[in-house]
């Protein structure tokens, strides 16, 4: 007997004596208030349906938490991970084989992903358009990664203007858009040069300082 009650008490998880234990409370619950609700005026069975309520409610919900320890919760929690991934894999393959076979597979622009362009300087719409971040440093950089923070500055701009790109955009589609001088056109031109060239085609710093003005002439012009 002692036995017994040991193996009651010190049992976790999923075991058998576990669930049957926990079942057992679960059934004093719903079969206590069925008492409880068709004796009304008989109080010797209401006191027993309460008794058995109450007591069932106690021990179902401290038998649940031995039932969801923490071993066992970390179990679930595996499992759980496991499937999440095996779902995400399958739908991304999915996903994947519609996207082919309606012929909208991402193209690629002078070896680089037109997703990636400027817009790893990506930006989000409406009210985090404030929030945009120039990935490109200034301090101790050559001509070209210049060239690329002011280009940048120059597309934030705009874009808070309300002017939307679209992943398949190249820099020639939006020089057509927003190009309107002639140092704008240098500015898509030198960005060309200096985002494709591999470091080829030298720029000149005379040239980096006239774009610089042209994108802070724009800024004071804003305020």
């Amino acid at each position: 007997m002692n036995k017994l009650i040991t193996s009651i008490k010190e049992s976790r998880g999923f075991s058998p004596i576990r669930v049957i234990l926990t079942i057992l409370y679960g059934f004093s619950v719903f079969y206590g208030a069925v008492i409880f609700t068709m004796s009304i005026g008989n109080y010797l069975l209401q006191g027993i349906a309460l008794v058995m309520f109450g007591g069932g409610l106690w021990l179902g919900v401290k038998s649940l938490r031995k039932m969801f320890d923490r071993r066992m919760r970390e179990k679930i929690s595996k499992i759980a991970s496991v499937i999440s991934k095996a779902i995400s894999r399958y739908f991304g393959k999915l996903i994947g084989r519609v996207v082919k076979k309606l012929g909208l597979e991402r193209k690629r622009v002078k070896g680089e992903d037109e997703r990636e362009f400027i817009f790893k300087e990506r930006t989000s719409r409406g009210r985090r358009r404030n929030k945009m971040k120039n990935p490109h440093p200034w301090n101790d950089a050559d001509n070209a990664t210049r060239v690329r923070f002011i280009f940048t500055e120059f597309m934030f701009g705009k874009i808070r203007e309300g002017y939307r790109v679209a992943p398949k955009y190249t820099p020639a589609k939006m020089e057509r858009d927003l190009a309107h001088e002639e140092l704008e056109h240098t500015l898509f031109s030198t960005y060309t040069s200096a985002r494709y060239s591999g470091g080829r085609e030298e720029i000149q710093n005379e040239t980096v300082e006239e774009l610089d003005e042209l994108v802070e002439k724009k800024r004071k012009k804003k305020r």
